[in-house]
Order: structure tokens, then sequence, then C-alpha cells
């Protein structure tokens, strides 16, 4: 952009005193922004200084998120939609004028009216000036890939032989908010720009916009998503699945009757929720990401899949949930609120009839799924002719679990996955706890480890007399109980070995 560029602007000051911060907003198109203005990281080209961290500007860009996320959503995304650029000047400072109202007018009176007329005007931009972004360095890092010619013909390759053109229409003709930041001048009123306060005022609007913006929670990401096929699966499931009436259904008005916590991503005993928005939200990915081989990014920007492709994943995971409810009753008839209380049975009331169910808590759910799609996976690995997977396999995948004994105190889950501490522990070790409290963790390494002995129990891993001997000397070093017994470990394994029998039909040779 040669000479000056004039564009219509309003001009706004937050903050007091000389510490106010004067920006002016106006309107640019795509290709002006590209045109002109750069990421702060090579404003320090402009001088020959060197990049200490007092001088440092903004935050490296993370290539990936620029190159992937944020250009496929801009090249492949017709509603796209970027909020405000916040831009700086590292050499001057952008020229306001007012602009005069005709007080004659009736629309123009009004701004008099309500003291528009002050801020009001033309911004005028050097053509040569430098500009940089403040805030929105990773969409403009993501439009200039998109931009630049050499990857005009870059493809996304899916999985399937068909390919998404990454050739955005009309990124240099969108019309984009953009704030200019006035910066200090010099004070002997020369209009020069003090570099060392410029620096200092950019970092404080840079931590101001970053560091203590709220990011917006899972929760709130997963009811709002239109673009992750995960997210809108599981609102489905919610506010529309049949088969999920009484078990995850909620018509949205009485907070009584819904048991998907939306709010929170864990549980505390006794809560009447079943599970949580974003335990299912991680069903639902690990269900997509291993049944039909989805990159994280394909799953939360579906928009690169076929209206065929998302369809495929609706209806399966649709079927999934519906044999998982018709297999897990006890969702349905039971009392949430009665299958989460870690107290021992020996240490209960006589009347106290809670238990402490594992697939009642969100780490024992999400670990399912992990344990399920790893199966599915299989059958329909085994049965590809069919060229995706049948309800009854899902159905025999499922009855591999029927006789699972999921209270969390009976073996193999005591100690593997409810972990027992001593509460009040004597440092000098002479008098032993006064109590113990029985915890378990959320970890993907408890997943894992419940998923593990899902297989073993169902006899789908660790099939042979070694391998389980394997798996029981992991089991010796990683139990966690109060100073337990070899004799207490043998008699839990055996347990365990006995309750794998009754599920699987395998009985251990020594």
């Amino acid at each position: 952009m040669s000479g000056l560029r004039h564009l219509p602007a309003y001009k706004s000051t937050m903050g007091v005193g000389e510490n106010a911060v004067n920006y002016f907003q106006v309107q640019m198109s795509g290709g002006e922004l590209l045109d002109i203005v750069k990421l702060a990281t090579e404003v320090n080209t402009y001088t020959n200084t060197s990049k200490t961290l007092s001088e440092k500007l903004q935050r490296s860009v993370n290539e990936n998120r620029a190159k992937r996320n944020i250009a496929k959503y801009l090249a492949l995304t017709e509603e796209r939609f970027m909020p405000a650029f916040v831009v700086a000047v590292f050499d001057s400072n952008p020229k306001f004028r007012n602009i005069k109202l005709d007080p004659s007018d009736r629309m123009t009176s009004v701004m008099i009216d309500d003291g528009f007329d002050s801020s009001f005007g033309i911004l005028s931009l050097k053509g040569d000036g430098k500009y940089f972004v403040l805030d929105g360095q990773h969409r403009l890092a993501a439009m200039r890939f998109l931009d630049n010619k050499e990857y005009t013909n870059t493809r996304f390759q899916t999985k399937e032989p068909t390919a998404v053109d990454w050739d955005p229409q009309g990124l240099r003709d969108d019309q984009l908010s953009v704030l200019f930041i006035a910066n200090e001048e010099a004070e002997d009123g020369s209009g020069v720009i003090d570099e060392e306060k410029f620096r200092a005022q950019a970092r404080k609007i840079f931590t101001v916009i970053n560091r203590h913006a709220k990011p917006t929670s899972l929760e709130d990401n997963i009811m709002m998503d239109e673009n992750d096929i995960a997210a809108i699966v599981t609102r489905d499931l919610i506010e529309k699945h049949d088969k999920a009436q009484g078990v995850f259904y909620w018509d949205g008005k009485n907070d009584e009757e819904k048991k998907v916590n939306t709010d929170k991503s864990n549980l505390t005993a006794n809560s009447p929720y079943l599970t949580t928005l974003s335990a299912l939200y991680n069903m639902n990915k690990e269900f997509i990401s291993t049944l039909f081989g989805w990159e994280e990014d394909e799953i939360t920007f579906c928009f690169t899949k076929t209206d065929q492709e998302i369809e495929d994943v609706k209806i399966t995971i649709s079927i999934i949930w519906d044999e998982m409810i018709n297999t897990f009753t006890f969702w349905k008839n039971n009392d949430p609120s009665m299958m989460k209380n870690h107290t021992p049975p020996e240490e209960k009331e006589k009347d106290d009839k809670t238990i402490d169910h594992l697939l009642f808590w969100p780490v024992g759910q999400i670990a399912l799924s992990k344990y399920l799609a790893k199966e599915f996976r299989k059958t329909a690995d085994n049965t590809r002719s069919t060229g995706f997977l049948l309800e009854k396999d899902i159905k025999n995948v499922l009855k591999k679990l029927e006789n699972i004994d999921w209270n969390l105190f009976s073996a193999p889950w005591r100690g593997i996955v409810l972990n027992q501490q001593p509460v009040g522990l004597d440092p000098r070790g002479v008098k032993p706890p006064t109590s113990f409290k029985w915890s378990m963790p959320s970890s993907g390494k408890a997943h894992n480890t419940i998923q593990k002995y899902l297989a073993f129990l169902t006899g789908t891993e660790f099939e042979t007399p070694e391998s389980t001997d394997t798996l029981r000397a992991d089991w010796d070093g990683s139990i966690i109980l109060w100073r337990p017994q070899q004799k207490e470990l043998n008699k839990l394994w055996e347990e365990t070995l006995k309750h794998r029998e009754k599920v699987s039909g395998i009985k251990h040779k020594a």
C-alpha cells in the first residue's frame, strides 16, 4: 500500500488519566490487512535491537494451530467469522481527523446530539507504516498461509479417496473489524514514538487481552460448537435420543430431572447425576476416532467431511448408545445418588443400601468407551466385507460384559481402581492411622488401567497363562492398599481369576 490510506473510523478511549488508551475502530478488507499488517515477532527486525525478554512483544506463533486448525476453518467454512484484530503501529501514530457532521440532516443531527461528532472521522494510515497485530496473530498467520500462492493448491487429504480443496473464496474481500492502538509519543512534542513506552504499553494490552481473558469451558464448547461432531452427537444424546429418555434425556425445563451434569467434569459421592457432559463427549470422541479413524482436527472441524460421512457417524453412535442402554439396565433402573459411595461395606449401617458402582463414575464410563471402541474396531476389521459395524456385532461385544461385577470394593477393582489411603497418619510411625480414605483417580492412566482389566476379565487379552502371570506381577506392584499382607493379595487375585472365569469362561492354568 503506497501513500496514505484513509478509512472511516470511530475514536474511542478506555481508562483514565495519562495511562488511558486511545484506539480507533475501522473496517478493512482481508487483502488490506494482509498487505500492511505484520506479526509482532517481526517488529524487532525493524530495529537493530536484540530480542531480550523486556523487548519481547508477543508469544511465538503456533504454526500447526494456524496452518491446520484456523486455516482449515477459514478455507472450508462459508459462514466464517473472525473477531476484531487489535493492531499497533511501531513507528508513528495513525492520524485521526474529525468529520464535520451536517446538523440539518436528521440522522447526523442525532449523532451530534449524542456526542458522536467528536468521535467520528477519518483515520489516515501511512503506506510504509510498521503495523503489527497484538491480538489475532494466529488468524493473520492462517490468512497468510492461505493467501500465499505457494499454497494455493494445497489439499487436505482425508482417509477416503476424495479431497477437500483449501482454496478459500473471497478471503481478501472479507470485511474485517480492526482496532488501531494509539501510541505513546515522546514528551518533547516531536511526535516521535517513545519506543520504551511503546513496548511497555503493547505488552500491557497483550496481557489484558490474553492472560486475563477466561477461555470458554469444555462444557460451554460442547453445548455451543456446531463444527465438532462429538459435541453434536453428545447434544443429540441428551436432547433427542429416544432410547435414552429417562437415562440421559432432558427437556431443559426441570433441573431435578437432569441426569447429566452440564457444569462440571467430575461427580462427587452421592451425586444425583448419572454422568457429566464432558464424559459423554469424551466417550463419543473415543468411538469416532477409533471406529472411523478420524483425527482430532477432523472431529472438531467435521465440515471437512461429506454429509454422508457425518450421517454414518451419527447413526453408528446412536446404535451404540441404544445397545449400551439395553445392556446396562442399571443406568435406567437405579438411582445415581445410591451408586456412588466409597464407604466400605463392613463400615456401613445395616439399612445403608448404597454401593460404589464403577459405571456411575465418569472415569469408569470413559474407560468403558475405550474398551468398547477397541473391541468394536477389531470386530469391524474382521468383517471388513460389510463395510461397517453391524448391530449384531455391537451386541456381541457388549454381551461379554453382562456378568462383570462393577462394585469397586470387589476384585479386581479394590486397590487397583479404588485406592485406600491412611488419614491422620502418625509421622513417627508409632500409632496406626485413625481412619482410611477411599478414592479413585480420574486421569488417563486410570482409564487405561480399567480398560486393561476389562480386556482381561472378558478374555479379549492376556489369553495365555504367561501373559496372565505378567499381569499378576503388574497387579502386585500397582495395588494401593494400606500395608496389605501377601495372604490378602493372594486372596484378591484368586477372586479376580474366579471372576474372569465367570465372565469369559477362561480358567487360569498355573
